[in-house]
């Protein structure tokens, strides 16, 4: 069985420096897909950025948390704050979706209505994923499963990345800056939504890759780092995660916590270690846009 990876690289539109980026880390490195904030400011600058990778696969970065929605306002009351704005953090919308005030059709419609724009400006969507992984909480799930469903978009992120502590110290034992204990325990609280997004995955023609990567290294990609991730790659089809940039004006003032380290990434996913990695570890790039296109 062969070792398939898709690296994937998020939020694209939402700054100038994370298009360039990520161009760069398409063109000069490994990656070979890219996910897509229809409302991000930097969404024009982005589309003219796209002549120049026509084998980059495009996805949807749906976006239910920090951004500006797209939807009208009176169309998604429930998923906005008094300034009709999203929750501006991850723990805000879980804390809106755990006291039930977020109605799943509000999710839907706003879902529907940035997969409109894109589609609507030409672009060929193969993938959708969440910015900060919204969509592992169950309902938020349902709403993709359903859009994705409507819109014949084939695969969608598995964002539960299984490692295990001893490995995880191993890999970022010198990483000071980096909290291995509480990064770890967050994803085996997320164990039982692992368990409902595999149960009703099931139930479903969707698809979504065997094993996630990248949530852990978030803001700690390094050229160094990359043989022993890469090392990590189970026979299958995996995703790496990536948030590639160059650090410019437009990124700095964007409301983001990656800033400096995106420039940490581009060097990590552009470097000689990673293609040797690849090479070593009889890895196969691929994209969610071939795999989409080889499960018809």
């Amino acid at each position: 069985m062969k070792k398939l990876l898709i690296v994937n690289a998020d939020d694209y539109g939402q700054a100038t420096g994370i298009n360039i980026g990520i161009i760069e880390s398409h063109l000069r490195g490994i990656v070979t897909s890219t996910t897509i904030m229809a409302g991000g400011h930097a969404l024009n600058d982005g589309l003219a950025r796209l002549k120049d990778a026509p084998n980059l696969s495009l996805g949807c970065h749906l976006v239910l948390i920090g951004e500006k929605p797209v939807a009208k306002a009176s169309q998604i009351p429930s998923l906005l704050n008094s300034k009709g704005q999203f929750p501006q953090t991850l723990t805000d919308f879980m804390w809106l979706m755990t006291v039930r005030q977020v109605k799943y059709l509000d999710i839907v419609t706003e879902l529907r209505a940035q997969l409109d724009k894109l589609l609507n400006l030409g672009l060929t969507i193969s993938h959708c994923d969440s910015h900060k992984h919204s969509h592992a909480h169950p309902k938020v799930l349902d709403a993709v499963i359903q859009v994705a469903e409507e819109y014949k978009i084939r695969y969608v992120r598995n964002p539960f990345e299984r490692s295990k502590i001893k490995q995880l110290q191993q890999m970022f034992g010198k990483y000071p800056g980096l909290d291995i204990s509480k990064k770890y325990l967050l994803s085996r609280m997320l164990d039982y939504y692992h368990y409902i997004f595999l149960k009703r995955m099931s139930k479903t023609n969707i698809c979504y890759p065997d094993y996630f990567q990248g949530f852990i290294a978030t803001g700690s990609l390094t050229p160094e780092l990359m043989p022993k991730l890469l090392a990590q790659i189970s026979d299958g089809v995996s995703e790496l995660m990536c948030h590639p940039a160059r650090l410019d004006e437009d990124l700095n003032r964007t409301q983001t916590r990656l800033k400096q380290s995106r420039e940490g990434e581009l060097a990590a996913v552009t470097s000689e270690q990673a293609f040797s990695a690849i090479k070593s570890e009889s890895i196969e790039l691929t994209s969610f846009r071939q795999l989409a296109n080889e499960t018809f």
